[in-house]
């Protein structure tokens, strides 16, 4: 039997987690969040778009991290130094929140059966 630490998750009101959890309702949002699970720098909505295998347009991901952020997730680290003129692209990285949220999704998503629709070899 393998035994896990118990990450300490107190320091989390229940506002905050059900908000973050309200927020990750939309796949694409889950999603984004894993992006920044597999990233060493910070982030723009155009870096995220381009990891999605959909073709989703940088607006669309730019509104999706925008509502991340404002659940707590994600924290801005300022504009892009490099990159096309115009508006600067904001950055994100996890927070603490979020790091401890993507660790709950982990772990729920390795407990959990097979995905409905999953075909069993």
């Amino acid at each position: 039997m393998r035994f896990q630490q118990r990450r300490n998750y107190s320091s989390h009101t229940d506002a905050e987690l059900a908000r973050a959890f309200r927020v990750l309702a939309h796949p694409l949002r889950i999603s984004a969040l894993r992006a920044f699970a597999v990233s060493d720098e910070p982030l723009a909505a155009g870096d995220v778009a381009f990891m999605e295998h959909d073709e989703i347009p940088a607006t669309t991901v730019r509104h999706h991290l925008q509502l991340l952020a404002e659940a707590g997730l994600l924290r801005t680290v300022g504009p892009r130094s490099r990159g096309v003129p115009g508006r600067p692209a904001h950055r994100y990285v996890l927070t603490e929140l979020g790091i401890d949220v993507l660790e709950l999704l982990h772990t729920a998503a390795a407990t959990a059966g097979p995905r409905r629709g999953a075909r069993s070899v």
